[in-house]
């Protein structure tokens, strides 16, 4: 289930020791002392796997993440986990995919189980490693909902019993999305897909994921009288709506038996870090993330960094393009020309409050202040000092 990740990096080994070793040693998690070197990891990741007890594996996790000194978005819900986090490097880390803080989630007595109770056979954790010189998120944030990336049907699909194909990022993919018998669609919203999207795909034009059945619907339904493809392919930033839309696809019966559906393993991100030669990749544009890098690309050497090209507007989270943020409905931190009109007083007057004090700061992200975290030189000490 690990993924490839970017090798854009000269991080330097790191101790394979016992989780609770860890934390109760507490060892130095220090940045790389060369400045060019990318300091954090990002690592998306999600598994379909039945949980039980939300609340306690939420306060589980919300230590041990805090510990490690990670930040990001966590999503638990009956069907499992979605996320991505952001946390240092060590000083020793030479490699690019395992880490003491994986270990632990692959290896969880419920995340990383492989099996369901009726012995139903799960795929591993999937993850992708990206690689930053900041940390991308503000707190860490773990929240406990119905599902790990929503559908809203009145009957929940189970991935873990009916699911597309996957196909490994690279010349298989290609070769799939440029036949013309194959119908190609990205399963992201509207905003992700005008930055950039593969060649020959095709955009449902939706503002979230729950408006995806219905453009199923409306696109595979007899009384569309469209044409039967030889197969579908399916893709997402970074695997979990695609891996969704194809149960949600099989499941809906719309498609003959015989078309087969496929999705992209790993998604964009992992196609991206896989497909190094930009001249000849088949994804076009940049790819949004839901973090403070807002878009990442290839860059000339091979690597996936942030663009720097956009920005995120508070209010919606919409891509913001240098015309966007010149655009007379544009005001930093309040509203842009997409949602001007879409937020309350009330939601108006604490957007102004927060942007004021980022102003006060000049925009030190430390302002941000998340009481439970801890401070590094609190979390860690050298382990010449240990």
């Amino acid at each position: 289930g690990e993924s490839i990740s970017s090798q854009c990096h000269d991080a330097r080994g790191l101790e394979t020791v016992a989780w609770s070793e860890m934390l109760a040693s507490k060892q130095q998690q220090k940045p790389p002392s060369d400045e060019t070197i990318p300091r954090h990891r990002i690592r998306s990741l999600y598994k379909f796997v039945p949980l039980t007890e939300l609340e306690a594996l939420q306060e589980e996790l919300d230590q041990v993440f805090r510990a490690y000194g990670a930040r990001g978005n966590i999503l638990l819900a009956p069907e499992g986990i979605n996320g991505t986090l952001c946390y240092p490097l060590t000083d020793e880390d030479d490699d690019s995919d395992s880490d003491v803080f994986w270990d632990y989630l692959s290896k969880h007595p419920q995340l990383g189980s492989a099996a369901t109770a009726d012995g139903e056979v799960l795929r591993p954790m999937q993850t992708t490693v990206t690689w930053s010189k900041r940390q991308v998120f503000y707190r860490l944030k773990i929240k406990r909902k119905s599902e790990i990336v929503t559908l809203g049907l009145e009957a929940p699909v189970d991935p873990t019993r009916l699911v597309g194909q996957h196909v490994a990022p690279g010349p298989d993919w290609d070769r799939l999305i440029m036949d013309p018998d194959v119908l190609v669609i990205d399963t992201r919203n509207n905003y992700e897909v005008e930055l950039g999207t593969f060649e020959n795909a095709v955009n449902p034009n939706t503002d979230n994921f729950r408006e995806f059945p219905n453009w199923v619907h409306n696109t595979f339904s007899p009384q569309s009288k469209k044409k039967t493809p030889k197969a579908v392919a399916m893709f997402c930033t970074g695997g979990i709506r695609c891996e969704k839309a194809t149960s949600h696809v099989l499941a809906s019966g719309l498609l003959p038996e015989h078309v087969p559906v496929y999705h992209l393993e790993g998604g964009i991100l992992s196609y991206l870090l896989q497909e190094q030669d930009k001249a000849q990749s088949k994804f076009k544009g940049e790819c949004y993330v839901f973090d403070q890098r807002v878009a990442v690309g290839t860059t000339e050497d091979g690597c996936v960094a942030e663009t720097e090209l956009y920005t995120a507007c508070f209010a919606c989270r919409r891509p913001q393009s240098p015309d966007d943020r010149t655009h007379p409905d544009y005001k930093e931190g309040l509203s842009c020309r997409y949602c001007k009109d879409a937020r309350s007083d009330r939601q108006k007057l604490r957007f102004e409050e927060r942007q004021r004090q980022i102003q006060l700061l000049d925009g030190d992200q430390q302002h941000f202040h998340d009481p439970k975290e801890v401070a590094p030189s609190l979390l860690f000490h050298n382990k010449s000092n240990a």
